[in-house]
């Protein structure tokens, strides 16, 4: 399978749902050079065509909530969008039509958290273009996910390993530069691990990247926080916190239990 030649895609952004690719979104729309609506999914198919012909539950994203509101597409820009010959060609015409992209010398990034759980064919389709992924602590992200998405905690783990294993996979084969972030250690120096985003993509780190100012209503405030990364301890039974732990396991390094992993990373990052 040839691999898809971007000079419009800047990265791709996924990660775990509700572990922080909107903030980080934001946090990247602050550079002048890059831009991006909400979702779109397109990577996760072969072709543009296969794209906007799979209906199924599986492609939300030609739907009402990802490419018409995330990126105020009409449907015959997402007609028109399956009509091109390659994902290069989809992404420049999505920066001309969507009236979310302002300045159309934009370069994109492509925000879809379930890429992660497709990450080693997408980042075998998409060679050489970097990647960013978040991930977190399980009993956070459950505690998060449950707010919204009230969920069994076994269909929970399912999920999560299905997406650990996905970054797993990519990260052995080595096909695409992979940055991965942890949530907690961005909300605890969100300073310097933006610097560290930045520099992987080889673009000078913007001013005041620690406030955000969110483009869709999916973050909290206006200020990256540290107040809420233990918050599941008042919510999760002591039980679910350890079967979340020990269903983990295999992905401890997921795991957030205190700030002296963190500020070890923080040695090994500055040697």
């Amino acid at each position: 399978m040839s691999a898809n030649k971007h000079d419009i895609l800047k990265c791709i952004v996924c990660g775990f749902e509700h572990s922080g690719t909107t903030m980080l979104s934001d946090i990247l729309r602050k550079h002048p050079e890059l831009d991006s609506g909400f979702e779109t999914g397109f990577l996760i198919h072969e072709t543009p065509h296969d794209y906007i012909n799979d209906h199924s539950e599986q492609n939300p994203w030609v739907g009402e909530h990802m490419l018409k509101r995330g990126w105020e597409l009409t449907n015959k820009d997402i007609e028109d969008i399956g009509k091109c010959q390659d994902w290069n060609q989809a992404y420049s015409l999505l920066r001309e039509r969507s009236p979310i992209i302002k300045n159309k010398t934009s370069l994109l990034f492509d925000k879809t958290p379930r890429y992660m759980a497709h990450l080693p064919h997408v980042a075998g389709r998409n060679v050489g273009i970097p990647i960013i992924v978040l991930w977190r602590d399980p009993r956070s992200l459950y505690h998060s996910w449950n707010k919204r998405n009230p969920t069994s905690l076994e269909s929970f783990i399912k999920n999560y390993l299905i997406y650990a294993s996905g970054l797993r996979e990519a990260e052995a084969l080595n096909q695409s530069p992979i940055l991965s972030i942890q949530y907690e250690e961005l909300c605890s120096n969100p300073k310097m691990i933006t610097q560290k985003v930045f520099k992987f993509l080889n673009l000078e780190t913007p001013k005041k990247t620690t406030s955000i100012d969110p483009k869709f209503g999916n973050t909290y405030g206006k200020n990256i926080s540290k107040n809420y990364l233990f918050d599941y301890k008042n919510h999760l039974s002591t039980s679910d916190q350890e079967q979340l732990i020990n269903a983990t396991e295999a992905f401890k390094n997921y795991h957030f239990h205190n700030k002296s992993n963190f500020f070890q990373k923080l040695k090994n990052w500055i040697k």
